[in-house]
C-alpha cells in the first residue's frame, strides 16, 4: 500500500489518459504525482469504482452488507457503482493510501 493520487483518467497527462475511468499515481514526498509505468495504475472496470472510492471515504450503503458491487436490501449495485463514480469525480486529485499501488 502506498500514498497515491486518484485522478479522473481524462485529466491525466498525455500518455496516461484513461477516457473512461480513473488513474492512480504514486506521489512523491511533496505530494506530487509520479507518472511512470511502475507507479501508475488505470482503473477502468466500473465494478472496481466502489472499492477505489472506499479508499477516499465512500460508503456504498449504510447497512454495511455490501461493498457496492452486489445488491443489498436497500440499494441496487448499479446505483452504488454510479454513486461511487460520482464520488470519485468530486474527489479527483485526492491523495490517500491505496492498496493498488505499492
Amino acid at each position: 500500500m502506498a500514498r497515491a493520487m486518484m485522478l479522473r483518467g481524462s485529466k491525466a497527462p498525455d500518455g496516461y489518459k484513461v477516457p473512461c475511468g480513473y488513474l492512480l499515481a504514486a506521489v512523491n514526498y511533496e505530494g506530487k504525482p509520479i507518472f511512470s509505468p511502475s507507479t501508475t495504475r488505470a482503473i477502468q472496470a466500473d465494478r472496481d469504482f466502489p472499492g477505489l472510492a472506499a479508499n477516499l471515504g465512500f460508503v456504498a450503503c449504510h447497512c454495511g452488507a455490501t461493498d457496492g458491487t452486489v445488491d443489498c436490501a436497500h440499494r441496487k449495485a448499479s446505483d452504488m457503482i454510479r454513486g461511487a463514480a460520482e464520488y470519485l469525480d468530486v474527489h479527483s486529485g485526492a491523495i490517500a493510501d491505496f492498496p493498488e499501488i505499492g
